[in-house]
């Protein structure tokens, strides 16, 4: 149900809309909806997993979905000379830096006008956290030298232990960002809240937050994750308890006693299988007979048959994985069959196009704070307001107030 889900996405392509301000406004909303989209991908591009199809799997999954999101040119020096050559390397891939995390490692709060504060809490390996931080140690700032000086006894730690974890903290509130680690033994972030006090901790960043925002996307679905009522009333229990028995009986009843014997002798059964046909070889008062294994209760598996249906119902998913069509039928109707088995879904991809359009939020307060951005027409269309594809341009924070943007994202299917 959940990979038939994200292949919806694979399907479809977010499109960003930014609603232009009065009519003079076209031109530039035409221009930050191309610069949006560009940017977007580029970030969905880079790294091992694509953070924006993540999120309808966690959507599906968890019900909600939550992005953070990073700008590298905001923590390196003005002077591209002065770039280390993994900065150098991690600006060509993209500037945007997109992380969509799963909820269960992650605590927040909301007030009445929005999120008030965000604390991601993970197990990483030693590696992990040099990895991640270590483009963000080059240069000459305070905050440069805090993450320098934690990555060293870091790496100290990780000489001596291989396989060393920490407890990875990462905290951002509208006033403050500290982001801890402390060497760990657990497999899972769940004991955390127990913690001691007094444990030994590694501070990367214990500093004001300067951003005048909270670079994180916390969406909340209405009702109820997709497998949440399979889980709730014991169904997927109790298929996994129908599946073994059955297996277990057919295995079972695979290597049932062919034949019964028996002889006033205690003899055992010879078999002759040297002939053209296997023979049975017994002397007088031996006596052997077929017998046939007992079938299996067919009530256990309608019963099995029956609890999947209800699973694949309750899903919505056995609509769209089992549509025939027979004879004559419009292409109109196929079509409205689709959309509505596809309804089940929209709950989940609803949540994803809302927090996609705070994602576009998130891109232009970043700007707004470090300055112009980059970006490259790749529409082979042209519009009103659009430039030839290839052609590079610069937007710059006098072009957009993000206090008066209005963004939405719709997932638009690149075929009916």
């Amino acid at each position: 149900a959940i990979k038939m889900a994200q292949n919806i996405y694979d399907a479809s392509s977010p499109k960003m809309e930014v609603l232009p301000i009065g009519q003079a406004d076209k031109e530039h909303a035409a221009e930050l909806e191309t610069a949006l989209e560009w940017w977007l991908k580029r970030a969905n591009k880079n790294g091992v997993n694509e953070p924006l199809r993540q999120a309808l799997h966690y959507s599906c999954l968890q019900n909600r979905v939550i992005y953070q999101m990073d700008y590298l040119p905001f923590w390196l020096p003005k002077e591209r000379k002065s770039w280390s050559k993994e900065q150098k390397d991690a600006m060509k891939r993209s500037s945007f830096c997109i992380t969509s995390h799963n909820a269960q490692n992650v605590y927040y709060e909301f007030g009445k006008y929005g999120l008030k504060w965000v604390a991601a809490v993970s197990v990483v390996y030693a590696q992990d956290v040099i990895d991640y931080w270590g483009v963000y140690e080059e240069g000459e700032s305070d905050t440069s030298k805090k993450i320098k000086s934690a990555l060293s006894k870091i790496k100290s730690l990780a000489e001596d232990n291989d396989e060393q974890k920490f407890i990875l903290v990462d905290f951002t509130s509208l006033d403050s960002r500290e982001v801890s680690a402390f060497p760990t033994s657990l497999e899972t972030a769940s004991d955390f809240e127990n913690y001691d006090e007094g444990s030994e901790r590694i501070d990367l960043m214990d500093e004001k937050n300067d951003l005048g925002f909270i670079p994180w996307v916390v969406v909340e679905g209405e009702g109820t994750p997709l497998l949440y009522s399979i889980h709730k009333s014991g169904a997927w229990e109790n298929q996994n308890l129908y599946n073994t028995l059955i297996d277990s009986t057919v295995m079972r009843r695979a290597v049932f006693p062919i034949l019964q014997h028996t002889s006033p002798t205690g003899k055992q059964l010879e078999v002759d299988y040297s002939g053209e046909q296997d023979v049975l070889e017994m002397m007088n008062g031996e006596q052997a007979s077929v017998m046939s294994p007992p079938p299996i209760d067919p009530a256990l598996t309608q019963l099995a048959n029956t609890n999947i249906s209800r699973i694949s119902q309750t899903t919505g998913m056995r609509g769209l994985s089992s549509i025939q069509i027979s004879g004559n039928v419009q292409y109109a109707a196929v079509q409205a069959v689709v959309q509505l088995h596809m309804s089940n879904l929209k709950p989940y991809i609803r949540t994803v196009e809302k927090a996609n359009a705070q994602l576009g939020d998130l891109c232009f307060e970043w700007i707004k704070k470090a300055g112009a951005a980059e970006v490259y027409w790749n529409d082979r269309k042209k519009g009103e307001g659009m430039k030839d594809r290839g052609m590079g341009g610069t937007i710059t924070p006098d072009k957009f107030d993000p206090q008066v943007l209005y963004i939405e994202c719709t997932l638009i299917a690149n075929a009916p």
